[in-house]
């Protein structure tokens, strides 16, 4: 058989989605959406530095990383594919990226070195995939492959080979990337300072002042503008209003569905397997699991099940989900279970071994060695197999079942997603009676007549409108709620609707802000999985930098320079009162404000409880060190504040494991600050919205 198949019954390869997590350790989450796009070849989904990125090259990527994942996981579901095709770019983009400072810096993995990495097992995803086997093995069956007639198995060992070479290839980067960041021993030394404190304050809120009272002319807002002029940074987005027309289904519908349901009770009532008949015939499979009366949350339910009574429950449900249940077996069982197991790998000669093994035990070899030479759970094994005790739901079901069924003493075998287990059971709890229930589901769902009513419907407001405003008076008429939605070429979607990336697309395609956005078959009425929805398209955001022209950059500077003027007012209104009032009571008693206390605030964490993060204050008031006297008025974010009573902690921590796990963790960030440079710096074309 060929090596690839040898490793795959391993059950490790498949487990593999072949670099989609290749940086996750590292980068995480610091790729963001997409930077810019412009008018480019109509075959080319994106540029990086320059370098394009080709459709055919991002569909065949996007293929094997699906395949690799429909391997493990099974079928996806629309969502699954649209985020899986948003970690291939990312990947794209973080090659290529990373790839050019490797190049720079000559950080390569040569034969030889890969070479190694497969014969000595130095990475632990070779160690996964070829278990026990030698140096000598792991040659042997790798040449088989490259020797072999079967092309599908030699491009898995292509791929698996250039995801070890590139993932050598990134540790070494990074391992270079992080000698190079490492934290001083005095900034960890200051970083592990506790520095709780709290105070006593009173806070004269910017609401106080009206906003009409305040003065902010365009010059102003220019000038904040151009000075702060890197907080207006901005992806290219797209900003649309639009109504949904939600499918759902009717009282027809509804009773129809009644009607199937009612009809299956008697046939269910018959049947001699009942929880095969409803594995059959429900929308959701029964789990097949046992409980007890207590762990039946419908409380009525309950009632039926242990009653003794052999009939159907049912139809229950909220009228779009519809049950009949039944008892489909009555067992004692415990409410844990002690064990211990011996797991085998999935391979070729699984049964074989698990045969001797088992042959072994019954003629009294110690259970305790064997887990310890054979498991391949080395958490367990090296306790002799001893899982300790467990409750229902704490293993995978079919383990669970076999363990909770076994007698204590006693000995099972068990196949799972992980091998072949070997279970003794060493101790049970006292055994309580259980039921099996057999429960049939069905959705609810609407009819093609309800799909076509609310089709007409949106046809209807589509064609009374050729603008926002329009669409928000026909709304208006109809009592529907026009809703708002900002994302960017690389969004999926809308927040609330599955599978609206055709909208996305469509709005970027768009050229006029106000109108209606057109899908591709010229119309504005876009068909979702359960709603159609009408867009118009708001705004046009394009540019590295959002224009001062925007609503929202002027609505944010205005609200900004007003805070500022307000605090420069109540600042100079509490100093002239702190002339004379001696104390915070006496302050707070000439203001006609209530005395607040905080707690323990910290640099990481300046929450003030009733008024959210105030990190100016919490800041200016561990500097005070301890005083019982007035401080000067002190800008925050939702007032003016002046502290008394201020108590500062700075005992510095001696907890070596929590100093060494804040070192792990500045290092994590300055890496991920230095990758985002990195990001930040590159030019970017993202045009997968035109795809």
């Amino acid at each position: 058989m060929a090596t690839l198949q040898k490793i795959r019954n391993r059950g490790t390869l498949l487990m593999l989605i072949v670099g989609i997590a290749l940086f996750a350790f590292i980068v995480g989450d610091a790729i963001q959406n997409s930077s810019s796009y412009f008018a480019q070849s109509a075959n080319m989904v994106g540029e990086i530095d320059g370098e394009p990125i080709s459709y055919e090259d991002y569909r065949k990527q996007v293929g094997i990383n699906i395949q690799e994942a429909e391997s493990q996981r099974g079928g996806l579901s629309s969502s699954d594919r649209n985020a899986l095709e948003l970690q291939t770019w990312n990947q794209m983009v973080e090659r290529k990226i990373v790839g050019k400072e490797m190049e720079e810096l000559g950080v390569k993995v040569t034969p030889d070195e890969l070479s190694h990495i497969f014969t000595n097992k130095t990475d632990n995803t070779i160690q996964q995939a070829f278990g026990s086997a030698s140096a000598s093995e792991i040659a042997a069956l790798v040449a088989e492959t490259e020797a072999s007639n079967d092309p599908a198995s030699k491009a898995q060992l292509d791929r698996f080979k250039e995801y070890i070479k590139e993932k050598r290839a990134n540790e070494k980067y990074f391992t270079l990337l992080s000698q190079g960041l490492k934290a001083t021993k005095n900034l960890i030394s200051e970083s592990n300072v506790e520095g709780k404190v709290s105070f006593k304050y009173i806070m004269r809120s910017y609401t106080t002042i009206a906003d009409s009272t305040v003065n902010v002319s365009d010059s102003e807002i220019k000038d904040y503008y151009n000075t702060h002029k890197e907080l207006f940074k901005q992806v290219p987005s797209r900003e649309i209003a639009y109504v949904k027309i939600d499918v759902e289904p009717s009282d027809e519908d509804k009773a129809y569905a009644t009607k199937v349901i009612e009809d299956m009770k008697d046939k269910f009532a018959n049947a001699k397997q009942p929880l095969r008949f409803a594995s059959v015939n429900s929308e959701i499979q029964p789990n097949g699991r046992y409980l007890k009366e207590d762990e039946i949350q419908d409380a009525e339910l309950a009632a039926f099940a242990f009653s003794g009574n052999e009939g159907v429950y049912g139809p229950y449900g909220d009228g779009l989900t519809l049950q009949l249940t039944r008892v489909a077996d009555t067992k004692m069982l415990p409410d844990s279970v002690r064990a211990s197991h011996i797991l085998v790998a999935p391979a070729e000669n699984t049964q074989q071994t698990v045969d001797s093994l088992m042959n072994l035990l019954e003629k009294g070899a110690d259970f305790e060695t064997l887990a310890k030479a054979n498991s391949i759970d080395k958490n367990s094994a090296v306790n002799g197999g001893d899982l300790g005790w467990f409750k229902k739901g704490m293993m995978v079901p079919t383990f669970e079942q076999a363990a909770f069924e076994t007698e204590a003493g006693k000995l099972t075998t068990v196949n799972t997603q992980f091998g072949t287990h070997i279970i003794k059971v060493a101790k049970r709890s006292a055994l309580n009676k259980n039921v099996q229930l057999a429960t049939i589901t069905k959705e609810t769902s609407a009819s093609n007549k309800t799909f076509q009513l609310a089709l007409t419907e949106a046809r209807h407001i589509a064609e009374s409108a050729n603008s926002i405003d329009e669409l928000r008076a026909v709304a208006k008429e109809k009592n529907i709620i026009v809703n708002e939605s900002t994302f960017t070429a690389a969004s999926m979607g809308l927040p609330d609707v599955d599978n609206s990336k055709e909208l996305v697309r469509a709005a970027f395609k768009a050229e006029d802000e106000d109108k209606l956005i057109v899908n591709n078959n010229n119309s504005t009425v876009f068909e979702m999985e359960d709603s159609y929805i009408i867009a118009g398209l708001k705004k046009i955001r394009e540019g590295e930098y959002a224009s001062i022209d925007d609503e929202k950059v002027a609505d944010y500077i205005k609200n900004q320079l007003r805070k500022d003027k307000k605090a420069q007012v109540l600042k100079e209104e509490l100093a002239n009162s702190i002339a004379s009032a001696n104390t915070l009571d006496a302050l707070a008693t000439k203001e006609g404000l209530e005395i607040q206390e905080a707690t323990n605030a910290t640099f990481n964490n300046s929450f003030v409880s009733g008024l959210g993060q105030e990190p100016a204050v919490v800041a200016s008031a561990i500097f005070t060190d301890n005083s019982t006297n007035l401080s000067q008025p002190i800008k925050g974010n939702q007032g003016v504040f002046v502290l008394s009573d201020v108590t500062v902690d700075k005992t510095a921590s001696s907890n070596s494991e929590q100093a060494t796990l804040l070192y792990n963790n500045m290092l994590r960030q300055r890496v991920q600050m230095a990758y985002q440079a990195l990001y930040e710096n590159a030019e970017i074309t993202d045009q997968r919205y035109k795809f």
